[in-house]
């Protein structure tokens, strides 16, 4: 059995100008398998282009509204710009053999990826006790093996920390380079409490590392020791290297997409 296209591109030259609400016919093309209503994706995905105009129209609110019919599909122009009689305007419709992705990722379509792609949280244990009135390394040298990028430091209590004026710092460094912020800093006062957060500061530069480089977890000389008390340790961690693989694809689509669709909208004037 023939198969039709996945788009149909059809253009019409205006009789008459065309201003909001008004309606603009295109008949479909002249193809095997012979072209219908039900030739075409039930809803969504025709494009509009107005020689002359900047972009393209998209079926929502300022752009525009379409019906097909038996032999034509009729377009409710909604942009705000009068298209002057002469103009040139075609129609890119997805036909039924469009093939769109099934996505059973569960996840929120949208138009923005979140930034927090590649972002997963690392935890390491730490007992307080353990901790001196000395310089310590509490992680040495753990290698993520990829590009990636510290994005926050912070403890939670697990056991209750005592200790008269107990405090202590900690903080990440990046192959032997302390991360600009990020010092997380347990105290008696606020280690008193089962599952409390303890938050870094702000983590604002040398945070970056490659996919040679290392973390190590250190606690700053000259505290005051914990008697008693543990917990975790949580860092957010980005791996870039999946950030920047995905912001590469999406940039990739969108040119390419750009392209594909100026090419079937105005053959012959569009380089590849």
């Amino acid at each position: 059995m023939a198969q039709f296209d996945k788009f149909d591109v059809m253009t019409t030259t205006l009789g008459a100008a065309v201003a909001t609400g008004q309606t603009i016919t295109f008949t479909y093309p002249t193809k095997s398998p012979a072209r219908a209503a039900a030739s075409y994706a039930a809803t969504g995905g025709i494009l509009v282009a107005a020689q002359g105009m900047e972009g393209v129209f998209l079926q929502q609110a300022l752009g525009f509204s379409a019906v097909y019919g038996a032999s034509t599909v009729v377009v409710t122009y909604l942009g705000l710009t009068t298209l002057p009689a002469g103009t040139q305007v075609s129609l890119q419709a997805p036909t039924v053999f469009y093939d769109d992705i099934t996505d059973n990722s569960t996840g929120t379509v949208g138009r923005t990826v979140a930034a927090g792609a590649g972002v997963t949280t690392l935890s390491f244990p730490v007992d307080l006790t353990s901790f001196t009135t000395g310089a310590l390394d509490l992680v040495t040298t753990y290698l993520p093996g990829y590009k990636f990028k510290i994005l926050d430091l912070q403890y939670v209590v697990g056991k209750v920390g005592t200790g008269a004026g107990a405090t202590q710092s900690i903080n990440a460094a990046i192959t032997g380079v302390n991360v600009t912020g990020g010092v997380v800093n347990p105290t008696l006062a606020n280690a008193a409490t089962m599952g409390a957060k303890v938050a870094g500061t702000a983590i604002t530069a040398l945070n970056t590392g490659s996919v040679t480089d290392t973390i190590s977890i250190k606690c700053a000389a000259g505290g005051t020791v914990f008697t008693a008390g543990a917990g975790v340790l949580l860092m957010k961690l980005q791996n870039m290297d999946t950030a920047d693989a995905i912001a590469s694809v999406i940039d990739s689509e969108n040119k390419a997409n750009a392209r594909l669709r100026a090419r079937e909208i105005f053959p012959g004037q569009v380089a590849n």
